[in-house]
């Protein structure tokens, strides 16, 4: 894996690099006490009022989704660039939804499409998956 990641384009070693940071909103929803407290709309909640108010679940489901999928894309699976475009449209746009936002849900959306435009057309991730 170290191979292939030093073979990637600098902006796909930071958007790999990002995805498999998401790691630690997994280990903040399973381990009491760990990296401190979570912050949401400037409210500080500790481990058992994050799993109170309903963040738990999907802290769990993005922190092993989105790190998954920045795995797929050092291993260069088929359809590792698809994935990486779905995990990162599903953490964004999660908060937005869950909150009933929906002009935010539009903007955040913005970051999944523009990944997916620099996953698909640039020469060098074109060249890193050799297609």
């Amino acid at each position: 894996m170290y191979a292939s990641f030093k073979e990637m384009p600098s902006v796909l070693k930071f958007l790999t690099g990002m995805a498999i940071f998401f790691l630690l909103l997994f280990l903040k929803a399973t381990i009491p006490g760990m990296f401190g407290t979570f912050s949401y709309n400037g409210e500080v909640l500790e481990f058992d009022e994050i799993w109170e108010r309903g963040f738990g679940i999907p802290l769990i489901l993005i922190g092993l989704l989105v790190p998954s999928s920045g795995i797929s894309i050092l291993l260069k699976q088929k359809y590792s660039r698809q994935f990486y475009c779905l995990a990162l449209a599903i953490a964004v746009s999660t908060p937005a939804i869950a909150e009933k936002d929906f002009y935010a849900l539009a903007f955040f959306l913005i970051i999944p499409v523009a990944a997916a435009l620099y996953l698909f057309s640039s020469k060098g991730v074109r060249r890193y998956y050799g297609t």
